[in-house]
């Protein structure tokens, strides 16, 4: 995952960057949520909401979402990662086409996470340990030194507070 919002996956025959912009998010959520809206309203729901990216995970953990909106933000995200928009319609077709649709669910979420999660604030934590290290070579937040009976210096860490949040 990349502080671009960007990841680079396996797709297809090798691997793709794929990366959901501000403006593809927009997109998506307006090919998503349009559609939806409109059944339920005709449905004669009162107030329907619309969903979120957030919500869009759960759905996909669920098996929610339909293999046509999945394949919008499949779609979305390769022009995102820098795919001109008809080879990303052809790479569709030759693959998120004919594979199945929970190995392309887990690739959607690990897309919508990279779009979300900043690992800036770990990025920086980690950088402000490096300059605070103690000559000892222990750090003060993220890790501490610790000996085991061999004589040997291991570490122990915490989990980032920017973890896949979405999950």
């Amino acid at each position: 995952m990349a502080r671009d919002g960007s990841v680079t996956l396996p797709f297809g025959d090798g691997v793709q960057v794929f990366r959901l912009p501000l403006g593809k998010l927009f997109d998506l959520q307006d090919k998503i949520n349009r559609p939806r809206l409109q059944i339920l309203a005709a449905a004669g729901i009162e107030n329907p909401q619309p969903i979120g990216p957030g919500t869009m995970v759960q759905m996909l953990g669920r098996g929610d979402l339909w293999p046509h909106e999945i394949r919008e933000l499949f779609r979305l995200a390769l022009i995102g990662g820098g795919m001109r928009p008809a080879a990303a319609e052809i790479e569709l077709h030759k693959h998120f086409d004919k594979q199945g649709l929970g190995e392309l669910s887990l690739l959607a979420v690990q897309i919508l996470n990279a779009a979300f999660i900043d690992d800036a604030p770990a990025e920086k934590k980690s950088q402000e340990n490096e300059s605070e290290a103690k000559p000892d070579g222990s750090t003060p937040d993220n890790s501490t030194a610790t000996a085991s009976s061999s004589g040997s210096t291991q570490e122990q860490s915490t989990i980032s507070p920017s973890a896949n949040f979405l999950l």
